[in-house]
């Protein structure tokens, strides 16, 4: 689960950021834990979510079968159940994805809950601007707790990051990160249109200055963009 502290090694790096994303339910369906990358697709951050049920993004016409899966899983003990549904997004947009459900156990406790894998459609995830995706300078559609959820070639090359949900923050000395934050939430708030500063980071190369550009996007809510320029021989 990359958004829930786990991530692939460069190894094993996918170019894809359609990969399966989990959702850890209680008993009750509430949600205990979603991934970064998946709550940032349905406008909200990940934090936020904790004790939402799952019916309240899952879309109307899809609760009931969503539901008999559920309740297989807790009947038949030990099976996973594949669902296909809608999730909407916190401005009504449709999401489609496909749910594998199974069931959460504990020695002392028993049935404790589900796990709910979900796998978006291919080109579920939104894209770049297309004059982003073309550009020189490493780009990335980023949410405001800094994962990124997707990036054009020259970010990739960067930052030698193609896996599922990383977070820009990783890239950056710990040190800029609350600075770094900060920018983010003020620019997907609208308090600032544009944010420019210098940080040290780590790159494909090693050590380095980058420059940093944070810029709001009108189409997609909840996400910015950030720019990355590799400007180490300015600091020589």
């Amino acid at each position: 689960m990359q958004g829930l502290g786990r991530t692939r090694e460069d190894s094993e790096a996918v170019t894809s950021y359609s990969a399966p994303l989990d959702i850890l339910l209680d008993a009750g369906t509430r949600i205990v834990a979603i991934d970064a990358l998946l709550a940032a697709r349905l406008g909200r951050r990940a934090d936020t979510m904790s004790g939402t049920t799952l019916g309240t993004f899952v879309d109307p016409s899809d609760i009931d079968h969503v539901g008999a899966a559920l309740v297989a899983v807790v009947a038949e003990q030990g099976t996973t159940t594949s669902v296909p549904c809608v999730l909407r997004t916190i401005d009504g947009a449709p999401l489609p994805v496909t749910l594998d459900v199974a069931g959460r156990r504990s020695k002392v406790d028993g049935f404790v809950g589900f796990n709910l894998t979900v796998t978006l459609d291919e080109g579920a995830l939104p894209t770049l601007p297309e004059n982003l995706q073309r550009l020189a300078v490493a780009a990335a559609l980023v949410d405001t707790s800094g994962t990124v959820i997707n990036a054009n070639d020259a970010w990739r090359d960067l930052f030698h990051s193609t896996r599922p949900g990383p977070n820009v923050l990783d890239h950056i000395e710990e040190a800029h990160h609350h600075e770094l934050t900060a920018a983010l939430e003020r620019v997907e708030n609208g308090t600032l249109l544009t944010v420019r500063a210098e940080y040290r980071c780590t790159t494909r190369s090693g050590p380095a200055w980058c420059r940093i550009s944070v810029s709001g996007i009108d189409e997609t809510p909840g996400l910015v963009t950030v720019t990355a320029e590799d400007i180490s021989a300015e600091h020589l």
